[in-house]
C-alpha cells in the first residue's frame, strides 16, 4: 500500500479557486467536469496503472451530492401581470430562489449557500463533513405529458469526506459504490478546501450553479445560454425532470471526484496488485482429430480383412504356407501334399522338396 504523498484535496485545487485574489475565483476543476460529464465524456485513467496485469483500489478525499427533488403543474409562465414565486430549500430554510410569471419571466434560478447547520463558517473543521447546499427551481416550458409547465426543485446537500475508486489496467477509474465516509474528524489538510467552499458559500455568485433564465418574446432573449454549466443541466427550455437534474448534479461531483485523483494520483492512499502469470499451453481439439484418423484408418483397413486360418505356427518367411493358405495366382486350390502334380506356375518349372525337422514336414517350393 502507497500512502498519500500530497495534499489529499490537492487534485481538487487549481489557481483559480485556491487563490482567493479578491474574490474573482471560481471553481474550474468543478465546470470541467460538469462539461465533461454533461457531455458524456469519460475520465481518463491514472499514471498508476499502466498494463492489463495492473489494478489498484484508491482511497481519495470526495466532495459529495445528495440530491432530493420535487415537480408538480404550473400555469404557463407568459402573463400579463407580474408574480413572483418563492421556493424554499428543505436542507437550509435561509436558502429561497424567486421565480416570475409575465412579460418576461424568469423560469430558472439556481443558488448556493451555507448548509443550516454551519451557519455562515467557510472553515470546513468548524463544520466537520458539511459543504454548502446548492438549491434551484425551475420551470420546463416544453409540453408534459399533462399539457402544461411542470415546476421543478432540486435541493443538494454537500458534503465531505473520503471513498474508494478502483481501476484495472487503462481502463476508466470507477468510484466503489456505498464506500463514501463522511468526515467526523478533522484532517491535517482539510482547511485546504475552504477556498473552494467559499466559492459555494460566501461568494455564490462565483459557483458554477449560480444562474438564472429570463426569457421574453424569443430565444434571443433567453439568458439561460450566458451559463454552459446551467445550459446542459437542465436544457434549454428547462427540457429536463427534476429527477434527470438531481441525477446530473450528484454525477458532476463524483466526475469532479475522479478527475481529482486521476490529476493528482499522490493525493490518495494507493493500494496496487499486479498480475503476473506464465503461459498454459493446451490441444487445440483439432489435434485430437489428427491424431484418430490414423487410429480410425488402421481399424476401418483391416476390419473384416483378417482371419484365423487355424492353431498351426508359421514362424518367418514360408512361401509353401503362404501358398498352401493362398490363392497364388496360377494354381487352383492346394497344400502342400499335391504340389508334386503341378508342373508350372506362369509357365516357370516348380519343384518341391520335402523336408523332415522331427515330427514336422516342411515344404519348399521352388521355381526355376
Amino acid at each position: 500500500m502507497s500512502l498519500a504523498s500530497e495534499d489529499m484535496w490537492s487534485g481538487f485545487l487549481d489557481a483559480a479557486n485556491f487563490q482567493y485574489n479578491g474574490g474573482l475565483f471560481s471553481d474550474i476543476p468543478n465546470q470541467v467536469a460538469a462539461l465533461a460529464y454533461l457531455n458524456n465524456l469519460s475520465v481518463p485513467s491514472s499514471s498508476l496503472c499502466e498494463g492489463s496485469d495492473c489494478s489498484l483500489v484508491a482511497q481519495v478525499g470526495a466532495i459529495q451530492a445528495e440530491c432530493q427533488t420535487f415537480s408538480a403543474p404550473h400555469a404557463p409562465m407568459s402573463s400579463t401581470d407580474q408574480e413572483n414565486e418563492t421556493y424554499t430549500s428543505d436542507y437550509n430554510p435561509g436558502i429561497t430562489v424567486i421565480l416570475t410569471r409575465g412579460s418576461p419571466y424568469t423560469y430558472a434560478n439556481f443558488t448556493s449557500w451555507f448548509t443550516k447547520s454551519c451557519g455562515e463558517s467557510v472553515n470546513v473543521n468548524q463544520c466537520l463533513g458539511e459543504f454548502a447546499v446548492i438549491f434551484g427551481a425551475f420551470v420546463n416550458l416544453m409540453p408534459s405529458a399533462t399539457g402544461g409547465p411542470i415546476v421543478n426543485t432540486i435541493d443538494c446537500l454537500l458534503t465531505y469526506g473520503s471513498l474508494n475508486i478502483t481501476q484495472t489496467g487503462t481502463g476508466t477509474p470507477a468510484i466503489m459504490s456505498g464506500s463514501y465516509t463522511e468526515t467526523t474528524s478533522a484532517g491535517p489538510n482539510d482547511s485546504s478546501i475552504s477556498s473552494i467552499k467559499r466559492i459555494y458559500t460566501d461568494s455564490f455568485d462565483r459557483s458554477p450553479y449560480y444562474f438564472t433564465a429570463k426569457s421574453g418574446t424569443g430565444d434571443t432573449t433567453d439568458t439561460l445560454y450566458n451559463s454552459p454549466v446551467g445550459t446542459l443541466l437542465i436544457s434549454p427550455k428547462g427540457n429536463s425532470s427534476d429527477k434527470e437534474v438531481g441525477d446530473r448534479v450528484e454525477a458532476i461531483f463524483n466526475t469532479a471526484t475522479l478527475m481529482a485523483f486521476t490529476r493528482v494520483p499522490g493525493a490518495a492512499n494507493v493500494t496496487i496488485t499486479t498480475t503476473t502469470s506464465g503461459p498454459i499451453y493446451v490441444y487445440h481439439p483439432l489435434v485430437l482429430l489428427i491424431l484418430l484418423i490414423p487410429f480410425f484408418a488402421t481399424v476401418l483397413g483391416t476390419y473384416r480383412r483378417l482371419r484365423v486360418e487355424g492353431n498351426s505356427l508359421c514362424p518367418g518367411y514360408d512361401p509353401v504356407e503362404i501358398a498352401r493358405r493362398g490363392p497364388v495366382r496360377g494354381f487352383n486350390d492346394w497344400n502342400g501334399d499335391n504340389l508334386a502334380g503341378a508342373d508350372a506356375v506362369d509357365g516357370r518349372q516348380v519343384s518341391m522338396l520335402t523336408k523332415r525337422d522331427g515330427d514336422q514336414r516342411r515344404y519348399e517350393l521352388n521355381v526355376l
